[in-house]
């Protein structure tokens, strides 16, 4: 547990009062590990971006069709997360979020000395869904991921974007008032899948169809086991893991719009309220 005065010392800010250290965490960009991994697949792996596909057949032979051609196959796996409620099989269980963050400019030699000279963390709020997660980066520059909305149309557009982005200055001006120069860099928002008890949709939700959908705004740290262990799954590889994956259940039905929409702005507006001490 760490006090208001060790956290300043840590972060550069007295803004916060307490918190948990938890050692031993790794925090990555999430854009560089994919283009990383992307680009040491093996082999026997074929990669297709810039491929949306428009539809697929699962009667008989699995085929996905797109813009420029096919591709048939035996099974299938979905993992598109965020985007998910867009098909049919999974309208009844997951719903979309947006979530928001900006990034600020490196910031320059005179401007670091103002917050001392800090190692680069990560800050993740008690309530994920309405406070603000807050990283230091390694090359000096602070991401701000604040503020969630409900996203029924699997989209954010432009000008919600921007009064996020003004949002951000105005959180990160109160949290460091003397970087008031400090400029914002890029913002832009991204797709979470949200299941009503927290249980994914994994394993086999039809014929040759499987699917590692619902991370419930953990990304990273759960699709990473949960996509292995569905791998395994479709291979009929026996890991052990396995059993521990059935047992946290199945996503509960979630009503149909606008009883969906009722149900999750009341619920996004407790939480707020729940929250609206914390950042």
């Amino acid at each position: 547990m760490l006090e208001k005065h060790e956290l300043s010392q840590r972060l550069g800010t007295e803004f916060y009062q307490r918190a948990i250290y938890t050692p031993n965490c790794i925090l990555v960009n999430p854009a560089a590990l994919v283009a990383g991994l992307a680009a040491s697949l093996p082999a026997n792996v074929s990669l297709y971006t810039q491929s949306p596909v428009l539809e697929v057949g699962t009667s008989g032979k699995i085929c996905a069709i797109t813009p420029h051609g096919e591709v048939k196959a035996r099974k299938l796996m979905v993992a598109i997360n965020g985007a998910a409620r867009g098909l049919p099989h999974f309208k009844g269980s997951v719903f979309a979020m947006s979530t928001l963050a900006t990034l600020t400019e490196p910031l320059t030699p005179a401007q670091r000395a103002r917050i001392g000279d800090i190692a680069a963390w990560g800050l993740t709020p008690v309530n994920a869904l309405a406070g603000a997660t807050l990283r230091y980066t390694h090359d000096h520059s602070f991401l701000i991921r604040e503020h969630v909305n409900f996203a029924p149309k699997l989209h954010t557009d432009a000008v919600e974007t921007g009064r996020h982005a003004r949002r951000h200055q105005q959180l990160f001006t109160r949290l460091y008032p003397q970087l008031d120069d400090v400029a914002m860099a890029y913002s832009w928002s991204g797709l979470i899948s949200i299941t009503r008890n927290g249980a994914p949709v994994w394993g086999e939700i039809a014929p040759n169809v499987y699917s590692s959908v619902g991370c419930n705004a953990a990304g990273i740290s759960k699709q990473s086991a949960f996509g292995r262990l569905l791998a395994d799954q479709v291979l009929e590889v026996d890991n052990p893991l396995t059993k521990d994956m059935t047992s946290l259940g199945r996503a509960n039905y979630l009503p149909p719009r606008p009883l969906l929409d009722v149900g999750v702005k009341s619920f996004m507006a407790l939480e707020r309220w729940r929250s609206r001490h914390e950042l």
